[in-house]
């Protein structure tokens, strides 16, 4: 496990119009949000919260972007994040299941 002073360079504090925020790797959130519910600090809204803001920070970094696109940069954003070196993988249109629901099949 690394210790905290091996991470500094990971995170970065930010003014925001609520104040200063910290930006930290998802795993560091994830570990907080962890202890925080653990001592009875955060509640479960809070992570679910927290799992919802994942999801419109993903939306608004990949607008504009076709269905290809987002998941090829969900996947390379991942790869990034956890070391691990490219080539990436790329998803193509053979890959893609279409339900009733997705846009275009009737699967």
């Amino acid at each position: 496990m690394k210790m905290i002073r091996e991470h500094s360079s990971e995170t970065r504090t930010v003014q925001t119009d609520t104040g200063e925020t910290v930006i930290a790797p998802h795993f560091m959130a994830q570990g907080f949000i962890g202890a925080m519910k653990e001592i009875g600090k955060a509640s479960d809204a809070f992570e679910t919260a927290y799992t919802f803001g994942i999801v419109g920070a993903m939306n608004k970094l990949t607008e504009g972007m076709d269905e290809l696109d987002s998941i090829n940069f969900g996947i390379a954003a991942f790869r990034n994040s956890n070391g691990i070196p490219g080539p990436h993988p790329k998803v193509d249109e053979t890959a893609i299941i279409r339900t009733r629901r997705g846009k275009g099949g009737d699967a």
